[in-house]
């Protein structure tokens, strides 16, 4: 009986973990890349980028829009003045980030 009572609240435990448990994980690591510094550009048709674990980014050092992370954790979403924008990752390191639009560097 001692033996059953155990199996079931392991059986429990297991199948009480949601997959939003081990989004939020792995959305914290990529929330821990992004907000390590300041991005610079690949090129010179972008400016330096900064996110904050606060949800702020900044373009070129001045507040632009707040920021978060959607499709687990895949795309950057920016609340702008004129509507959500959106940039998926392809790629993040911790001194790379290469989106669909733009690449960066530490």
């Amino acid at each position: 009986m001692k033996k059953i009572l155990i199996l079931f609240i392991s059986a429990f435990t297991l199948l009480s973990c949601s997959s939003d448990d081990e989004i939020n994980g792995s959305c914290s690591d990529t929330i821990e890349l992004l907000t390590d510094g300041i991005w610079l550009p690949d090129n010179s048709f972008n400016s330096t980028q900064q996110f904050t674990k606060d949800g702020k980014y900044y373009k070129d050092g001045i507040f632009n829009s707040n920021w978060d992370l959607k499709d687990d954790c895949k795309t950057i979403t920016f609340d702008t003045q004129i509507g959500n924008l959106s940039f998926k990752i392809i790629e993040i390191t911790e001194n790379k980030l290469v989106t669909n639009v733009a690449s960066f560097h530490k």
